[in-house]
């Protein structure tokens, strides 16, 4: 390939990528409560809320325009242990004539220690990259695990090139714990975050 053709190749490739950035719409997530997280409406049995999860009495939460003011600290209360592997998934679903439907947009983690604190990860722009002990990085959701935070604002900005309605949604969160034999814990986590999603201003 001549240089001509190489730097006509590269062009092309910039522009298809900036085509594609430009077709992303930028969706706002307007949380319906002050303490953001509320109980699955479908329950799997035997799951635990998000008090089975972290204890957030350390924790201030403030609603405002912007979003909630977090700040203070938080402590897993959830009785998993470092050798643990964890699962976690979430599901977005749409309130349509009285009935919640799934949505395409899901995703499921093998192996959520891994990537609690990796940097492109949803999770950590929303919540742990405000974490500021980073000691107990290697600690990951483990019983007794407390996260300083630092203050900020979360909210829930995202761009998507997938059209969604304005209206009533909630993420759906279920996080799952098996021993270093593999078997399953009892005690799993599922959890919602509720509120309304329209075109960012």
């Amino acid at each position: 390939m001549c240089r001509k053709q190489l730097v006509l190749l590269c062009q092309i490739l910039v522009l298809l990528q900036v085509l594609n950035c430009s077709r992303a719409v930028l969706y706002e997530f307007v949380m319906a409560e002050e303490e953001i997280f509320s109980d699955c409406m479908d329950n799997p049995k035997g799951y635990l809320n998000i008090t089975g999860l972290m204890d957030f009495s350390s924790t201030s939460m403030e609603m405002v325009e912007e979003g909630i003011i977090l700040d203070g600290n938080m402590t897993s209360v959830w009785k998993v242990y470092p050798t643990d592997t964890i699962k976690g998934s979430f599901a977005l679903f749409y309130y349509d004539r009285g009935t919640w439907q799934q949505t395409i947009l899901s995703m499921s983690v093998g192996d959520f220690c891994k990537v609690m604190y990796k940097e492109n990860q949803y999770w950590f722009i929303h919540w742990t990259q405000h974490v500021t002990n980073i000691e107990v990085r290697d600690k990951c959701l483990s019983l007794g695990t407390m996260l300083i935070i630092e203050r900020y604002t979360f909210s829930l900005k995202f761009g998507l090139d997938v059209p969604l309605r304005s209206g009533r949604y909630r993420i759906v969160y279920n996080l799952v714990a098996t021993d270093r034999t593999g078997v399953r814990r009892k005690n799993g986590i599922c959890f919602e975050i509720r509120g309304d999603i329209n075109r960012a201003q």
